[in-house]
């Protein structure tokens, strides 16, 4: 596998990372709401498991707020290479099929389908792209 291709199916693991921390927000939020509205509906007491409880909120909102964070430079990041997709690829097939599969994790099979191609027209592109990326590359080093 070529050096470029391996970067791109690095960035399309990063999608699917992404993805689950995703879910783990969603859980790591409800977890929370639900914990501080437990908080609020009990009788204040002077007792080390409110505080204990309070602790986990926050915790819990901190990794919430560092899963974002990883989130946010993970989409900057892809921002730069589909931009770097579309400048130094100029054919919008060869665009589609580099986005479509490294971007947004598409199969071969769906990506020929979307573009009423076949799978091997749908390569042939994705190897030309490449070759061009790869091209490019070599000559920036």
């Amino acid at each position: 596998m070529r050096e470029v291709e391996k970067t791109l199916e690095r960035i399309r693991d990063m999608q699917l990372e992404i993805d689950e921390m995703c879910e783990q927000m969603i859980t790591l939020r409800e977890r929370a709401t639900n914990i501080s509205q437990a908080l609020t509906d009990m009788p204040k007491a002077k007792n080390s498991s409110a505080s204990k409880t309070e602790t986990s909120v926050l915790n819990l909102l901190l990794k919430c707020q560092q899963t974002q964070v990883k989130v946010d430079d993970y989409l900057y990041v892809r921002e730069l290479i589909e931009a770097d997709i579309m400048t130094f690829i100029k054919d919008r097939r060869k665009q589609t099929v580099l986005k479509s599969r490294y971007i947004y994790n598409y199969s071969w099979k769906r990506i020929a389908q979307m573009m009423r191609l076949s799978i091997s027209q749908v390569q042939r592109h994705k190897n030309i792209a490449l070759n061009v990326l790869e091209k490019i590359f070599e000559n920036a080093i």
